[in-house]
Parts: structure tokens; sequence; C-alpha cells
């Protein structure tokens, strides 16, 4: 059996770094030779630890929340291209190349799945994809019968 290792203040740092980057509890036991039982433990035992964990969780939370509303919207990205620029004389030879830079400007057209995430996650009362079905009962059975089978029994 591994030896029980033991709570370190450095592991605050460490550990908010980790959630910071996507890092799981599970993660973090894996990086501190731990069971995910210990991580639990010292969130509990050490609040710092805790907060930090919270913090990092949070903010890779955000990223994660920018990054859908951007793709759900749609966007522009701006980049820049190089291009090297030949041009001859009248008598046919080949200039010196330049070089050119020139910033251009993508239009990212929205993704129609983060879309429906997005509003199925923030307003499920319009976008869910449930639907509700109700019984109601049917007062003119006899009409409906006779305009499917038309008149016949």
């Amino acid at each position: 059996m591994a030896a029980k290792q033991k709570y370190d203040e450095r592991f605050v740092k460490i550990a908010k770094v980790l959630c910071m980057r996507g890092g799981t509890d599970e993660d973090l036991a894996d990086a501190f030779e731990v069971s995910p039982r210990t991580i639990n433990r010292w969130k509990k035992d050490y609040p710092e630890f805790a907060e930090a964990l919270a913090a990092g969780k949070e903010y890779a939370d955000a990223e994660v929340e920018l990054s859908l509303y951007k793709r759900a919207k749609g966007s522009k990205k701006k980049t820049k291209v190089t291009r090297k620029i030949i041009e001859m004389d009248k008598d046919g030879n080949t200039k010196p190349a330049k070089i050119e830079t020139v910033e251009t400007e993508e239009d990212i057209i929205p993704d129609v799945g983060a879309c429906c995430f997005w509003l199925k996650n923030r307003r499920p009362d319009i976008w869910r994809d449930k639907q509700e079905i109700g019984l109601y009962e049917i007062e003119d059975m006899e009409g409906i019968e006779a305009d499917i089978y038309g008149g016949e029994e």
C-alpha cells in the first residue's frame, strides 16, 4: 500500500492552475498521487484548497461558456496574410520580390448546434425537446367515427 500523501500548502496554487486548465478532482488526485477521496477530504479540511479549486474551475467554465457563446452568435476573425509579389519589368525580367502583409476579416457563421444547446439550457421553458402531451376527453366521438368511416360501422 502506498504511503499516505500529506497535504502541502503549495498544492493550493498547483490545484488552481490544474483546474483552470480543465482538470477534474480525479486529475488532481493523479497529480498529487492520492485518491479522489483524499482530494474531497482536503477540500473539507483546508478551505483555501477548496476555494482554489472552485476559482480554477469557475475560470475554465467561463472560458468554455464564452467560446460556446461566440460559436452560437457567430463572430468575425481577423487574420494577417503575407503574400510574395513578383513583378516583371517591360523587358520581361523579374524584379526583386516584394513581401506584402494584408489584414483580412472573415465572418464566422453561427453554429446551429451551439445555438440549440445554449437556448435549451438558458430557456428550457421555450426550447426544450420534451413535448407536453395532454389527454383530453372527446365529446363527439360518434361524429369523428362517422367522418373516418363515412357513416359505416
